[in-house]
């Protein structure tokens, strides 16, 4: 069963510095809490990568999913997955899906609110654990956003 979260949150940066942060895929190991590897497989002719591959890791869990990127900056970038599997204790499943946006909305000179959506299914249930991790990933995805962009 598909899930999706979504939230805002009204952060101190332009839209321009928050879409910089975003599309740097490179540096997310130094700013999100559970991305360890970037991998760009794929870039535009301006080197904008486009098709990312990452190995992300929380709670024993291990997951490697890549994603096809499109943008619309400085308002929007949007996903879709490509390929991935979770792997864990006791746990392997396939990402059947993995699609979400962040979108930016200026609301003064320094002022925006950011809105990040996420939409996620397994390949196995995971009951009410499944809505939780997407609360949380949410939730983390724009605190940690927001922490970068503001420091």
């Amino acid at each position: 069963m598909r899930e999706e979260g979504m939230q805002s949150r009204t952060v101190a940066a332009s839209p321009e510095e928050l879409f910089e942060a975003v599309s740097d895929f490179r540096s997310y190991p130094a700013w999100t809490g559970n991305v360890r590897e970037v991998e760009v497989l794929e870039s535009r002719s301006d080197g904008q990568p486009t098709c990312v591959k990452y190995t992300s890791g929380a709670l024993g869990f291990t997951a490697e999913y890549t994603l096809e990127y499109e943008f619309d900056p400085p308002r929007e970038m949007r996903w879709v997955l490509r390929e991935g599997k979770i792997t864990g204790p006791l746990l392997r499943a396939d990402i059947k899906h993995l699609d979400g946006f962040y979108r930016f909305d200026s609301l003064d000179k320094n002022l925006t609110k950011v809105t990040y959506k996420v939409s996620a299914e397994l390949s196995i249930p995971l009951g009410p654990l499944r809505k939780r991790a997407e609360n949380v990933i949410v939730s983390s995805a724009l605190k940690e956003l927001q922490g970068y962009v503001e420091a």
